[in-house]
């Protein structure tokens, strides 16, 4: 979904569809940054809930999912309690496995808060599973694909990149292409 600002409250919803959607055709939500280049987040006790069948923790998860997104540029995400960002669970449309919304003030475009959400309906591990029924779904690439939302990536149609618009678990590392993208950004 293109950004859309609506009461100076939230201007992108990232949606991670699995095989419904559409495509966007940049790979950044333009003029949208954060006012510092090394926002936090910390794990809301709701992502516990997620259905784990392989007994993996989900924080772990989650953690080195936006951890891949450090160490190429200025940007910097990290975990902090008592930040405003988190990642959490809340039971969410069964064609979503995750939804990111972005806030930023109005006038100056500037990010001051995100949340994930992970869809508590699903069964996740670390690993992928499609031959599965239900269908098990890697939490490492789903928050490694969320995460790339917080520096402000839109989804995009490119299947050897993490920020495809469709749950595609071949690549849970960032892909060249968004790496150059985030720097753009940030530096």
């Amino acid at each position: 979904m293109r950004p859309v600002v609506r009461y100076a409250f939230i201007v992108a919803l990232g949606l991670l569809s699995i095989g419904f959607g559409s495509a966007f055709a940049s790979h950044a939500y333009v003029g949208y940054h954060w006012s510092y280049s090394n926002p936090a987040y910390h794990i809301d006790g709701s992502l516990y809930n997620l259905n784990m069948v392989d007994g993996s923790n989900p924080a772990t998860l989650t953690n080195g999912g936006a951890g891949k997104w450090n160490g190429f540029s200025n940007f910097y995400l990290h975990l902090q309690d008592g930040s405003w960002g988190y990642y959490g669970s809340e039971s969410l449309p069964s064609s979503i496995a995750g939804e990111t919304h972005t806030y930023v003030y109005p006038f100056t475009q500037t990010i001051y808060n995100t949340i994930t959400h992970l869809n508590v309906n699903l069964r996740w591990a670390a690993y992928d599973c499609t031959s599965c029924s239900p269908r098990i779904f890697n939490l490492d690439w789903v928050a490694t694909h969320e995460s790339g939302h917080w520096v402000m990536l839109e989804d995009i149609t490119d299947t050897s990149s993490v920020m495809h618009y469709l749950y595609y678990s071949g690549y849970a590392s960032v892909d060249s292409h968004s790496k150059q993208t985030v720097r753009s950004i940030y530096g």
